[in-house]
């Protein structure tokens, strides 16, 4: 094993242990704390795995069911182990979210050294801690996956640059995503299409001037297309399973839907996350009095994050950082995926529809720093 590998090991060990102290800390405090109804239903579902294992997600408040199960079973083992109720729940969305922090973590002093690693933590860190230590413990999606949508990010910014081996875990950090939030389906479509576009393009390289990395990268693909088939089994045999399938019901919510919240809306609620008094930062998403919708007119008004995120990139593109131009890439289509999210959202806009935001209001100013540090360094 060598000094390069063994120092990462390190590394991840360190990030997941930190975010694991945290949180347990916060599950013994919470440990008698009776779970709100969603954590309720979670709880039975994450009780029924390995003997009436669910074949698709918690409800959808429009109707039908989130995709997949996949959440459900990766936080079966802590739930059996720990006991269970809501500490063994606990410890399992804890569990994930240092999973997922330590991999954004591992991936960052991969690409630029252990300050970058450390403004990465840094920034997860206050993303977490200023929503709330007992958020932690929250099995609820959108509590525990904030961290998946990071990792998404870094994973697809890291096959960007090279690293085949991060397909495979890019989709089934995409899976656990799409299966348990249909919120996140318009990140995982974009950056999914992303990692798509890229292997093709390697792909038609190779058949033009054929590299010697390339069957490597055919072997990854294989690899991941076994990942995706693996884990959407569940939600496909309900589909032919049971009529109408879970996935029908929910491509039927679409139409029946009334008008969607639009652009202008949909970029008022996403530029909460811009300001220096964005959400992620300072914790709570504004709403009005007696109210659990998003206040749109709440906003600084001033696109901070944006700003500083757009000039940091053609500083890099300038200086032709590569990794940086990649990163940005990645999170420029994050941004974008982000907005037409919040524009398609139908209905109210619950402050829990947009907690994705608050990642991506941390990304812009991640990448920003990240630019400038490396292209200061060429």
């Amino acid at each position: 094993m060598s000094t390069a590998t063994r120092s990462l090991g390190r590394v991840a060990v360190a990030t997941f242990v930190a975010v694991l102290l945290v949180g347990l800390v916060t599950a013994a405090n919470n440990g008698g704390t009776p779970p709100n109804d969603d954590e309720a239903l979670i709880d039975l579902q994450v009780f029924d795995v390995g003997a009436h294992t669910p074949l698709v997600g918690s409800y959808e408040r429009f109707g039908g069911n989130q995709p997949g199960p996949l959440l459900f079973v990766l936080l079966a083992a802590p739930y059996r182990i720990i006991g269970e109720g809501p500490a063994g729940l606990g410890v399992g969305a804890v569990l994930l979210t240092a999973a997922c922090v330590a991999g954004c973590v591992v991936i960052a002093v991969r690409r630029g050294g252990l300050l970058l690693g450390v403004w990465t933590g840094l920034l997860l860190g206050v993303l977490l801690l200023a929503r709330g230590a007992d958020l932690l413990t929250s099995p609820w999606e959108p509590n525990v996956l904030l961290t998946a949508i990071a990792l998404l990010v870094f994973l697809v910014w890291e096959y960007a640059c090279g690293t085949d081996g991060t397909l495979p875990l890019a989709a089934a950090t995409a899976t656990l995503l799409a299966q348990s939030w249909v919120g996140s389906a318009i990140f995982v479509a974009a950056l999914g299409g992303l990692a798509f576009g890229i292997a093709l393009t390697r792909i038609v390289r190779h058949r033009r001037a054929p590299a010697p990395r390339a069957p490597g990268t055919f072997r990854t693909l294989i690899l991941t297309g076994v990942v995706l088939g693996v884990l959407w089994l569940p939600p496909v045999v309900e589909q032919f399973t049971r009529d109408p399938g879970n996935l029908t019901e929910l491509a039927s919510i679409r139409h029946e839907a009334g008008p969607s919240l639009g652009i202008r809306d949909g970029y008022r609620a996403l530029a909460l996350e811009f300001g220096f008094d964005a959400p992620w930062l300072t914790g709570k998403i504004p709403t009005p009095p007696f109210s659990p919708t998003v206040a749109l007119d709440e906003g600084s008004g001033v696109p901070v994050a944006l700003i500083v995120f757009v000039a940091a990139a053609l500083v890099a593109a300038r200086r032709k950082a590569r990794a940086a131009n990649w990163l940005n890439v990645v999170v420029a289509i994050t941004v974008l995926a982000a907005l037409v999210s919040r524009a398609l959202v139908f209905g109210d806009l619950f402050v829990w529809i947009a907690e994705p935001d608050r990642v991506v209001g941390m990304l812009c100013w991640y990448a920003a720093g990240y630019s400038l540090v490396a292209s200061s360094s060429l």
